[in-house]
């Protein structure tokens, strides 16, 4: 009886040291968040390799991010070799031609940067933008992820020399936080840039453009992962620091559009590109989703004849993007994949 008690005694101060050991260490995410269990998850990736036999999923099945895909990321973050031996085990789809005689290190040179908006002319910019990176940050709300999350990808864009877009969730204090170079996206609830009526505010377009963190507006059609599909923000996920945020009253279901209810057509998307332009002085692009092939003809038509009407970015979304709820139907069968889509448009450049 004794010795059981010991032993017992024995077992739960080795867990509560191990929990408290998992809750102060920094180098694994998973551990501080959910202590001692956690480990259970470390011993499955290891011995998954060994049990891989009778699992039902191949290492590049999975979505958004496939098993190989993340153990890459993972050593990579780690600094641990991210080399693999007998060769890729990816299925055949494309690859990139290599060339007989690839340039020296000693020789190679930079991405030059492109600079974004117009000096003069017709839809010109007073503050044009100098984009220094090919790759940057997409749009992922504040709301959506933790203010860690967002405070860290704005660190790490700043780090990185690339700008972030706050997706259609507003500008939050955490954006701004890093210092990274921010691009403000305006879904169809308008959120952060909105009046108490839910339209386009000008006043709030003026507030947000002072902040010179704020290198351009972005105005969103659509996205891959639900084209045509707008959403509702619970209630219950609408606390005051959100609603503040974004415009809209706490604690009361938000709705965002299907599409934005002032553009119904060419010529009205032309013209809000315009306002917001004329409105902030900074570069305004336009994300969308390829579908219908006769809105990209007339659309640049429209801004052949209309030069003001003309976004000074675009951003294709592919049809497989993801997000974090979308209908099974529309994120699988709605919208060309990237893959199709960005030389479908790159071939219609005038």
């Amino acid at each position: 009886m004794t010795v059981g008690i010991i032993i017992a005694a024995l077992i739960i101060l080795g867990l509560a040291a191990l929990f408290i050991h998992d809750r102060v260490q920094t180098h694994h995410t998973v551990l501080r968040n959910f202590p001692v269990i956690g480990h259970f998850r470390y011993f499955a990736e290891t011995w998954g390799t060994y049990m891989r036999q009778y699992q039902y999923l191949s290492d590049w099945v999975e979505r958004p991010f496939n098993r190989l895909e993340r153990s890459w990321v993972y050593r990579s973050a780690k600094g641990v070799s991210n080399y693999v031996s007998f060769g890729s085990e990816a299925v055949p789809t494309f690859v990139f031609r290599n060339a007989a005689f690839p340039v020296l290190e000693e020789d190679r040179k930079s991405y030059p940067g492109k600079l974004i908006g117009i000096a003069n002319g017709p839809g010109a910019s007073t503050q044009p933008y100098a984009a220094e990176s090919f790759f940057n940050i997409s749009g992922m709300s504040y709301g959506a992820l933790s203010h860690a999350a967002v405070t860290a990808l704005s660190r790490g864009a700043k780090l990185a020399g690339i700008w972030m877009s706050t997706g259609e969730g507003g500008l939050s204090k955490f954006h701004l936080e890093g210092g990274a170079d921010i691009i403000m996206q305006i879904g169809t609830a308008k959120y952060g840039v909105r009046d108490g009526d839910g339209n386009l505010s000008d006043a709030r377009l003026r507030e947000i453009a002072a902040y010179p963190q704020v290198k351009m507006f972005e105005v969103k059609l659509a996205q891959g992962a639900k084209p045509g599909k707008g959403g509702v923000l619970p209630g219950n996920k609408v606390t005051p620091e959100i609603a503040e945020i974004r415009g809209i009253t706490p604690w009361h279901d938000s709705i965002s559009p299907n599409r934005h209810r002032d553009i119904a057509n060419i010529q009205e998307l032309g013209a809000f590109i315009n306002r917001v332009r004329s409105i902030t002085g900074k570069p305004v692009g336009v994300k969308f989703v390829v579908g219908d092939p006769a809105f990209l003809d007339e659309w640049f038509s429209d801004c052949v004849e209309n030069p003001e009407h003309c976004p000074d970015y675009l951003q294709v979304d592919g049809g497989e993007g993801g997000t974090g709820a979308a209908p099974e139907s529309l994120a699988d069968y709605v919208g060309l994949p990237i893959t199709q889509a960005l030389p479908y448009v790159a071939a219609l450049r005038h």
